[in-house]
Formats: structure tokens, sequence, C-alpha cells
């Protein structure tokens, strides 16, 4: 009896060991992972999430919102305890979260405003279109004058609403700001290849433009290439090209002294992965969290850019 009992009590011991070693499960699914700045967050929601207990595991839908459904439904019949969204359409995956919700998965929005999410971490599309449009255009009237004609190409993001409204906010502040300035060329970007692509196309067509401003960090690493493809390094002095997500190759090429002159950081890579993946923690612990978390804007130029390299990516 007493061996039993032993067996019993060491049987118990093993379960609650395992039990509480057991890891919540998180899934992600973003948006087109050919943007270096979701990939860069991705990877690090599964790197910080390990140092909280969490097993992160993260799918790219492309640019496929019926791939991103089928992907959130596998993380449904797995048995995800919390899912973190980057919706490609968010009116189509509306169902498929409240699908999560009813479930008893957590939801965090990542940068959408999904209806059916627990809290959402998001931009102020607006405000940060007209930062942007600001640091565009002191740039440009310190090397050109203010009362010059600046010609200026335009990476923009079409594929999503909220990409719109900041498209249409950076070009009211680049008209109040710089009411000479003339948008010669627009296009929508998002990748690295596209914005090299959509960047050759602008130079080609209008050979006096020297300003190209673009919505994502595909359009600032991919156009800054574009531009050094025609332009030597004498000249990189004269053009400016500003983005937003402050990237890794996004503040090198700043230290670089490239045609890139500086970029919008919304917290960074690693502040926004530490931002979604502690929302899904507390959710999972029944801590409280706001409904709506708005990302930082954060100009980042040549006189900033070393302190914000060493901070987010280590001293180089």
């Amino acid at each position: 009896m007493k061996k039993l009992i032993v067996l019993l009590l060491a049987a118990g011991f093993l379960l609650s060991t395992a039990q509480a070693g057991e890891k919540f499960r998180v899934g992600v699914s973003f948006y087109n992972l050919t943007n270096p700045f979701w990939s860069e967050i991705t990877a690090e929601c599964v790197c910080y999430g390990e140092t909280l207990g969490l097993d992160v595991t993260y799918v790219d839908a492309g640019t496929d919102s019926a791939k991103q459904i089928a992907q959130i439904e596998n993380f449904i019949q797995s048995g995800v305890d919390a899912l973190i969204v980057l919706a490609i359409d968010v009116a189509a995956v509306e169902d498929v979260m409240k699908r999560a919700m009813d479930a008893g998965i957590k939801v965090v929005d990542y940068g959408r405003g999904v209806e059916n999410a627990h809290t959402t971490y998001n931009l102020d599309a607006v405000t940060n279109g007209h930062v942007l449009a600001k640091m565009a255009s002191d740039w440009a009237k310190t090397k050109y004058g203010p009362d010059d004609v600046i010609e200026w190409g335009h990476l923009s993001i079409e594929t999503v609403e909220i990409g719109v409204v900041e498209g249409r906010a950076t070009e009211e502040g680049m008209l109040n700001e710089l009411p000479n300035s003339k948008m010669v060329a627009r296009n929508s970007t998002l990748t690295v290849q596209e914005g090299m692509m959509h960047t050759e196309g602008f130079i080609q067509a209008n050979p006096n433009m020297r300003l190209v401003i673009s919505l994502s960090a595909g359009g600032g690493v991919g156009g800054n290439e574009a531009i050094k493809a025609v332009a030597s390094p004498e000249e990189y002095d004269d053009w400016g090209l500003f983005s937003i997500d402050a990237t890794e190759e996004e503040i090198l090429n700043i230290l670089r002294g490239d045609p890139q002159k500086g970029t919008l950081a919304l917290g960074g890579s690693k502040q926004h992965a530490h931002t979604i993946v502690d929302l899904a923690y507390k959710l999972l612990h029944n801590e409280p969290v706001e409904r709506l978390t708005y990302m930082p804007i954060i100009p980042i130029t040549r006189e900033n850019a070393q302190q914000f390299y060493d901070e987010h990516y280590g001293k180089k």
C-alpha cells in the first residue's frame, strides 16, 4: 500500500511538472514577408516569445487573402492559444477572426484595425504621412531652396486602406510644406524588388526628379539601390530618399551617406515584435490590455541614425 501511494505521488509530480513545462502556443499570420520590416518582426517574435515561455510559429500569406484565411483556420484547428495577424484584407478575415475568438483564442490585430480582435497595435496613418512629408520637405528646402520646383516620386501602398490614407496624408503634407513641389510619379510598392523596379521607372521618365518618398522599407531599400545604379557616389548628396520602417538596412543606408537621407521609425521591428508578443502574453495571462495602442513616430536622419542603430541593432 505504501509503495502504491509513493508511485501515485510520483506520477502526480511528473504530471504537474509536465503541465508546468507546457508553453502557450501562438500563431502568427503575416502579409508578404518579402517586406524586410515584417520579416524582421516575425523572426523576432519567435526569439522574444521563447524568453516568455511562448511557442511562436509564423506563416507567410504572401498577398493571397484566401491563403491567409486558410492559415488562420489551420491555426484554430491546431489549437493555438493566441493569434497575431497582419491582415491582407480586413473585411475578408473578420469572420475567421471571430471564429478564433469564439474558440477561446486570444487575438492580436497588428496594424489593420480588425474589429474581431481583443486588441490592436496600430498606426496613426495621417500623422505618419504628415511627419514623413515634413522630413522630406525639410531636406529639400535646405538642399534646393524653398522656392524651387521640387519633383518627387511616391512609392505608395495602395493595396490596403491604411496605406491609402497614409499616402494621401503624405501628398497633402508635401503640398503644405512645399507648395511648389510636384509629384511626378506614383506606384504602389511593398517589396525591395518593387522598390527597385518602380524607382528605376521614375528616374527614366523624370530625369529632373531628385526626391523619392516611400511608405515602406521595401521602397526604401530597393529605391536606394536603384538610385545608386544611376548616380555616382559624388552625386548621392543631390538625392533624397525618405521611407518608413527604419529597418537595419535603411539605417545603414543613411549612415553610409547613400541617397537615402531619412526614415521614420515606428518603434523599430524589435519593438513592434516585443509589443505584439507582450499583448498576446498579457491576454493569455488575463492581464488588462488597451483595446488600441498607437505606434510611436520617430524621424531618423544622419543626426540620430547611429544612436538608433546602436539601440536597436547593436553597435556596428
